[in-house]
């Protein structure tokens, strides 16, 4: 067994990046409440502090009156300073966003995606969009990360997708580091329903025990889980594929190499195809219009039977994988999310009533199935938290965020 023993200089620079985590969560304003939730003495804040100010990373707001009625100088984190590019794709559009380290959103645009044009034009795209933004901005904040929330199976510790369905190309593109490569700012990709998930964790204060699924019912169906706060992987960083569950052994043969998988019956995808038929022989014209998200919407509000009927049957395929799910994870938590859940609110009511007639009552009682929280947009909420998160593992990290002059 090794044993390392910590310097001076190492214990100054762990008690500095707590200290400043804690800012950076806003989960301390006052010297006395970082002296409180550190447990280091008055002194050590004291100095840590002192350091944050002639860096110029904090400042003092004015007095705030503490829990014994006692006033404390507010401090307040310079947070428009760093900055963190959001970046979520689907197989369809995606999305890019700025951020700062404090949570401020400053800016979120939608751009559309050729997905037959494959994986590296739509990187091309992307990166076009992330020098946009760059240029847009509107203060003297850095970009200090990048986070990305891509579709799966994402294999982690490569840093690549396996395959991404309706959308070739990817597979031979490492996105994380193209991108660090083209800017020199970090990279940090995640699986999309992870980053949702763990951006529904925070966002919502979850406590520090249980388990939270998220599901994502897109244009592909995915799950991250959250067990005690901490995402769950698996062996290659593909725990969640739930797309890929077979729910007809029968079924149409998957990319993935397996039959009936449930994105087949339970996807924008799948749900874009049918109308477009269904369309194309309900009218004289013989080109099938295409069908957008808006569309799908607008023509169930507009009383519409067929389109609901494809959304409520996608649900009830869902609500029999759930209760799979539920069999196998018991989590007291899920979170349905994505397009489908999005256009209509029975997508969620009738994967509920499902899995309220395949799961025993016992076990039902303890699990709670709702929507996502309407505040934020957790795919690149999650993307930016994540990759704030993995700066703030080191201190080095911490002081790239706060003095590296390269970044942009």
């Amino acid at each position: 067994m090794v044993i390392t023993t910590l310097n001076l200089e190492d214990v100054s620079e762990l008690n500095r990046l707590v200290v400043f985590k804690l800012l950076v969560r806003g989960a301390a304003h006052t010297r006395v409440e970082l002296a409180r939730q550190t447990g280091l003495k008055q002194a050590t804040i004291t100095n840590i502090v002192n350091w944050f100010l002639e860096s110029g990373v904090v400042e003092e707001t004015g007095l705030v009156r503490g829990k014994k009625g006692r006033r404390s100088i507010a401090l307040l984190l310079k947070s428009e300073n760093y900055q963190v590019i959001g970046i979520r794709i689907t197989k369809r559009r995606f999305l890019v966003a700025l951020h700062d380290i404090g949570g401020r959103v400053y800016l979120e645009k939608e751009y559309a995606l050729d997905y037959e044009k494959g994986g590296l034009s739509a990187f091309n795209e992307i990166k076009t969009a992330v020098v946009d933004v760059i240029k847009s901005k509107k203060n003297n904040g850095r970009v200090v990360a990048i986070g990305l929330a891509i579709p799966g199976p994402y294999l982690r510790h490569e840093g690549r997708v396996a395959f991404m369905s309706e959308f070739p190309g990817w597979e031979d593109i490492y996105i994380g580091k193209k991108l660090e490569d083209e800017f020199g700012i970090p990279a940090f990709v995640e699986h999309d329903a992870h980053a949702a998930a763990f951006a529904e964790w925070t966002n919502l204060k979850h406590p520090d025990k249980g388990t939270l699924l998220y599901i994502n019912a897109g244009y592909g169906v995915g799950m991250g889980v959250i067990i005690d706060g901490k995402t769950y992987y698996g062996a290659l960083g593909i725990a969640g594929e739930i797309g890929h569950m077979s729910i007809n052994f029968n079924g149409k043969k998957c990319i993935c190499g397996n039959r009936g998988c449930l994105e087949h019956y339970c996807s924008m995808v799948e749900i874009e195809a049918k109308l477009e038929k269904w369309a194309a022989s309900n009218t004289v014209d013989s080109k099938s219009p295409n069908f957008s998200f808006d569309d799908i919407r607008n023509a169930i509000l507009a009383g519409e039977k067929y389109p609901l009927q494809l959304i409520e049957e996608s649900a009830e395929y869902l609500g029999f994988a759930l209760a799979n799910i539920i069999n196998m994870y018991n989590p007291d938590t899920i979170v349905i999310d994505g397009y489908l859940a999005k256009i209509s609110d029975r997508f969620i009511e009738v994967a509920r009533e499902t899995v309220g007639n395949l799961v025993p009552e016992l076990v039902l009682e303890s699990v709670k199935i709702r929507g996502a929280s309407q505040s934020i947009n957790q795919f690149l909420f999650g993307a930016v938290e994540l990759a704030i998160d993995n700066m703030l593992e080191t201190f080095d990290g911490m002081n790239r965020i706060l003095f590296d002059s390269r970044l942009t």
